[in-house]
């Protein structure tokens, strides 16, 4: 039997409640995301509808899977609302600071990951849509964000462009992405093409929608260390 090569966590919150929202699409964005990471070979976890203490608590769980001894790379998706200071929402809007999120994965608390590069993939806008949103201080936690690969699907004060019939423009470029180009070429490289698809999709859509789109630009963090680059597919690299 073959060992996968990794897991991956995928957190959809498609309902929201008080007030009360339907993510339509957002199953198009597992459907594709799982079809693309099973045939990567990882092995796929889904949550459906997290609250602010569940998005922590798969997380932590996740951290503790003694099976992540054997395995060379870990991703994190989040699809959700977001909202600004680097801010997701549980089903029930309480804010996640995505600082929380990191330390969970960070060597500290993910010790059988250290030196493994680390995925996070998050598909939220990032400019809030409730008035009176809750706010939470930015916690204080030991940081080490080492082989972290960190990629979010707009800049600051942007809206993430989804579909119903179609999910995330985002996610759906991510996976036609990876599909096509894995094997040649290294992870963060894809990102930046992704990156440069959105963009040029939705200021096209903006010249001939003004009123009803957006510009939308997705940001690549890189904080792989000494120049890595992770690739899916490293035996059609040589090595």
């Amino acid at each position: 039997m073959t060992t996968p090569r990794g897991r991956a966590l995928v957190i959809n919150n498609y309902r929201y409640r008080d007030p009360y929202d339907i993510r339509e699409g957002a199953e198009y964005d597992v459907s594709n995301t799982r079809a693309l990471l099973e045939g990567l070979g990882l092995i796929v976890t889904v949550e459906h509808d997290c609250s602010r203490d569940e998005i922590l608590r798969a997380l932590r769980e996740e951290t503790q899977v003694m099976s992540h001894r054997q395995h060379r790379i870990f991703f994190f998706f989040f699809f959700g609302h977001g909202g600004e200071d680097n801010t997701i929402y549980g089903k029930n809007w309480e804010p996640v600071n995505l600082v929380e999120v990191y330390h969970l994965l960070s060597p500290i608390s993910f010790q059988m990951f250290d030196g493994k590069p680390k995925v996070v993939i998050i598909q939220a806008c990032r400019k809030d849509r409730l008035l009176n949103r809750p706010v939470r201080p930015t916690p204080v936690l030991p940081l080490n964000i080492d082989d972290f690969l960190i990629f979010r699907s707009c800049f600051e004060n942007q809206k993430s462009l989804r579909r119903h019939r179609a999910g995330s423009l985002f996610i759906r470029t991510v996976v036609k992405t990876l599909m096509k180009h894995c094997c040649h070429r290294d992870l963060a490289t894809l990102f930046e093409i992704v990156k440069d698809r959105v963009r040029t999709i939705t200021r096209l859509l903006q010249e001939r929608y003004p009123r009803d789109y957006n510009p939308q630009m997705p940001m690549v963090e890189n904080c792989l260390t000494s120049r890595r680059k992770i690739l899916l597919f490293p035996e059609y690299h040589g090595e």
